[in-house]
């Protein structure tokens, strides 16, 4: 079982900076979500390298005692039914029914690519980890995403 020093310095070169990290590609033009040049472990790139098909997470923070997942999605978290044909409109470009299963299997499978690359089980790393769902309020309500994620 690897220390989590020992992960950070292992991961180390797949650090970005948060403005690349969080960056919309479905958006156009593309635009990041937080300007922001502090660096966390890209885990896309990570996943790249060790485990290609697997769906993960898009930031990995490690210190001594923590370790977080971070996640950035800038459209809608859910689903909900319209009734005005013009509210349809503007919200068909951001239903998502299945966002909140993609948002488990993404941290499940986070979870369990960082257990291998630790040498660790997968309890013990899903015990010491935390999850950040950094979100686009304006598509998504708070109230709505406490019910949800």
């Amino acid at each position: 079982m690897k220390s989590n020093n020992q992960l950070k310095t292992e991961l180390s070169n797949f650090k970005d900076t948060f403005s690349v990290l969080s960056l919309d590609n479905s958006s156009n033009p593309s635009a990041s979500m937080y300007n922001n040049s502090e660096k966390a472990i890209n885990f896309d790139k990570v996943k790249e390298n060790y485990f290609s098909s697997f769906k993960s997470c898009d930031a990995l923070m490690i210190n001594s005692s923590d370790i977080v997942f971070v996640e950035f999605k800038n459209g809608c978290l859910e689903y909900t039914e319209v009734q005005n044909s013009k509210e349809q409109e503007d919200h068909r470009k951001c239903t998502n029914k299945n966002m909140r299963l993609e948002l488990y299997l993404k941290i499940s499978e986070s979870v369990l690519i960082l257990s291998r690359i630790s040498d660790s089980l997968y309890s013990d790393i899903l015990s010491k980890v935390s999850f950040i769902l950094v979100y686009n309020e304006v598509k998504n309500p708070t109230a709505k995403i406490k019910n949800h994620v």
